[in-house]
Parts: C-alpha cells; structure tokens; sequence
C-alpha cells in the first residue's frame, strides 16, 4: 500500500470523482485511489475473487476492452501493470480515452523492460507508451521505481 500511494502521489493530481482500476488485482491500487479521494472506484479484473470488500470499490467482473461504462462517464483510469499482457493494448487504450472526461487522467504503471520474460510478455519502453498512448497530453513520463524491476509511470490527460 505505502507503494501505491507513492507513485500516486508522484503524479501531483488531485484524484476525485469516480475512478476506474482497470486489471485490479488485489485491489491495492483501488484502496490508494479511495485513500487518496476518488469516489467510487470501479474495480475491474477477470478474477474478482481476489479482491477484499472494500468501501467506495466496486468490483466489476469485466474486459478491460470492452467495459460496461458509460462513455465520457470517469474522472480517471489507472493501468498498473498491465499492458504488457496485451499483444495488442491499442483497443485497451481505446477504451480508456472511450470513458474518460474531457480532462480526466489516464495513470499508467509499467515496468521499464525491453525484453519479454514470463511475467512481462509483451514489454513496453518509455517510447512505446509515448506512441501508444496519442491522443493524451503525456507530458509527463518518470521512472518511479529504480529497484529491482524500474516502473515507469505515465500521467496521460485527456
């Protein structure tokens, strides 16, 4: 959790509104969204099983590409290690500027790697991002964790 609320600070955005955690997980990062102001969450992940009840979290059993989300509808959307599982994460990207506001952000967190491994299948330079995600003011692109497995973390505005 002290991770998570980390590199949410390190955007220096306000988070408000509602929020969509797209690949959730345990739900970490859903928990650090609330901690930090969004209200709701809507917490998506195939398996949602593994996720505690929470309040103001949502979970929503869905495809990140094809949500059940009204268009125009969230303030935010958070991908936390996630598109390196897409072979292709343009429809995903697609999606999120799809439910996003005028002005809402899009976070993302991604390991820095260029080669595949087991958990890193389809591995996405700072570069690759930029490309993926036009269409959003990423101004900023930091390097927010220079340990073992380095993350970048990308603040996309819509």
């Amino acid at each position: 959790m002290k991770k998570a609320l980390k590199f949410l600070k390190k955007t220096d955005i306000t988070v408000s509104g509602t929020w969509i955690d797209c690949g959730c997980g345990y739900g970490t990062y859903s928990e650090a969204l609330t901690i930090l102001g969004a209200d709701p969450v809507i917490a998506i992940d195939y398996r949602m099983s593994r996720l505690p009840r929470m309040d103001s979290v949502f979970p929503v059993a869905a495809d990140c590409c094809h949500l059940p989300v009204k268009s125009g509808s969230v303030s935010g959307f958070l991908l936390v290690n996630v598109l390196h599982y897409y072979k292709r994460p343009h429809p995903l990207v697609r999606e999120a500027y799809r439910v996003l506001k005028k002005g809402g952000y899009l976070l993302v967190i991604e390991y820095s790697q260029c080669s595949p491994t087991a958990w890193d299948p389809h591995p996405l330079t700072a570069n690759d991002l930029e490309i993926l995600l036009q269409g959003f003011d990423t101004s900023r692109i930091m390097l927010v964790d220079t340990g073992y497995r380095p993350k970048h973390l990308v603040v996309g505005k819509k």
